[in-house]
C-alpha cells in the first residue's frame, strides 16, 4: 500500500498565477490540491473578489484569472475545505480554535479564508504562499500563531528525504519557480501531525517544537 501523502492547500497569494494553474491541470498533482471554502465562495463575484485581494495584498495585474480559476478548480475537482465544519467535527486542536477565532475577531482582510488554511495546515499538511513576507503568514502570527522558521538549505534536504509523503512533483515544482519573478508558489507551511511526526525528525528539532505543532499553534514555515 502506498504511504499516505499530505495535501496542499493554496494560499490566496498564490492561487490566481499561471503557475498554480499549472498544478490544477497536472494529473498526478491536482488530486493532492485543496483551496478553502471560503475563497471558492468568493470566486462567485469576480468583482469584489478582485477588490478583496488588492486589500490583502495580491492585486491582480489580469482579472481575468479569476474565472479562469474557477473554472479550472471545478473541471479539475479540486476539494475544498472549511474551518466552521472541521470545528463542528471536533477535527481541531484548541490552539487552531484559538488562532482561527484571533484570525475573525481581528477582522483581517479574508479573515475566514485565513481561518480555513490556518485551521488546514494545522491538521492537515501544507500550504503554499507567495513568500514568507505575505500577508498570510502575517496575520497568523499577529493571531497569536508561532511561526518556526526552517533555513532553505534544511528545509530541501527535509523535503527530499520524505518525498514519498508530499505531493507528487512539488518539490521540484516549486524550485523550478524564478524567486525574482511574479508571485509563485516558493513558500511552504507545515503543521499538525504531519509536521511533527514526519518533518521533526529529519530535521532535527527540539521536542518542544513538537508539543507546538500538535496543539495547534504553530507551524514550520521553510523555502523549499
Amino acid at each position: 500500500m502506498d504511504e499516505f501523502r499530505s495535501r496542499l492547500i493554496l494560499d490566496p497569494s498564490v492561487l490566481f498565477t499561471d503557475e498554480v494553474l499549472g498544478w490544477i491541470e497536472t494529473p498526478e498533482l491536482k488530486d493532492y490540491l485543496v483551496v478553502s471554502q471560503a475563497l471558492w465562495r468568493r470566486l462567485e463575484d469576480p468583482g469584489i473578489l478582485a477588490e478583496e485581494l488588492a486589500r490583502f495584498g495580491v492585486p491582480l495585474q489580469n482579472p481575468g484569472l479569476i474565472d479562469a480559476v474557477r473554472e479550472a478548480l471545478e473541471l479539475n475537482g479540486i476539494d475544498t475545505f472549511s474551518y466552521d465544519q472541521a470545528r463542528e467535527r471536533g477535527e481541531l486542536p484548541s490552539g487552531t480554535e484559538d488562532v482561527c477565532g484571533a484570525l475573525l475577531e481581528a477582522e483581517e482582510p479574508l479573515a475566514d479564508v485565513l481561518a480555513d488554511e490556518w485551521a488546514f495546515v494545522t491538521s492537515q499538511s501544507l500550504a503554499a504562499l507567495a513568500d514568507r513576507a505575505g500577508h498570510s503568514l502575517g496575520a497568523f502570527c499577529r493571531a497569536g500563531a508561532t511561526a518556526v522558521g526552517v533555513v532553505k538549505g534544511r528545509m530541501v534536504g527535509a523535503l527530499e528525504e520524505v518525498q514519498g509523503r508530499i505531493p507528487p512533483g512539488l518539490l521540484e515544482r516549486m524550485k523550478q519557480v524564478d524567486g525574482g519573478m511574479g508571485r509563485g508558489p516558493r513558500f511552504l507551511l507545515a503543521g499538525g501531525s504531519f509536521a511533527a511526526g514526519v518533518l521533526v525528525p529529519p530535521l532535527g528539532l527540539a521536542m518542544g517544537v513538537t508539543e507546538i505543532l500538535l496543539e495547534g499553534n504553530g507551524v514550520l514555515a521553510g523555502d523549499p
